[in-house]
């Protein structure tokens, strides 16, 4: 019976006579390699192998990708001690996370209608009058200084550039 169970499923075909880790010589109904746990299979990844494993790692109930992102957001540092300190199962490959995350992203903005990125028109208007007022203020003070008569009184200096500003 099940003999006949491993020709049903679709990845027997791909199953290997040795682990591609360690070697150890393997029967076609092992699933994994009994000595490093490795997968049995010879199939070479494609493209759409890379999608189905992202989005079957984002939406199965236990998924690293989700409990990384909720303590990144919660407890960010909370990563940093537990993988330097050897627990590093329990969230996602740094690398892979890294990657998933700027695919979703990517994916996100370039499927928005409204997404125009960052508007800097405002930023740029503020600027420009933040300039102007500097322009504005330097150019005043250098007025004030060829009054002869405002250099020898600084408090009367001062009086008038309140009543200007």
């Amino acid at each position: 019976m099940l003999e006949k169970y491993n020709k049903r499923d679709p990845l027997y075909q791909y199953r290997g006579k040795t682990c591609l880790n360690c070697r150890l010589p393997l029967e076609k109904s092992d699933h994994f390699c009994p000595n490093c746990g490795q997968k049995n299979s010879t199939k070479k990844l494609n493209f759409s192998d890379f999608f189905i494993q992202l989005f079957s790692g984002l939406f199965n109930y236990d998924s690293r990708f989700q409990r990384t992102v909720r303590v990144m957001l919660f407890n960010p540092g909370k990563i940093s001690k537990d993988y330097v300190n050897g627990k590093r199962v329990r969230y996602a490959n740094p690398f892979q996370f890294y990657l998933s995350a700027s695919i979703i992203f990517f994916l996100v903005a370039g499927l928005s209608d409204n997404f125009e990125g960052v508007n800097f028109e405002d930023q740029n208007k503020a600027v420009d009058d933040g300039i102007t007022k500097i322009q504005q203020d330097s150019l005043m003070q250098a007025r004030l200084k060829e009054i002869p008569a405002l250099q020898k009184n600084n408090i009367e200096v001062d009086s008038i550039i309140n009543k200007v500003a």
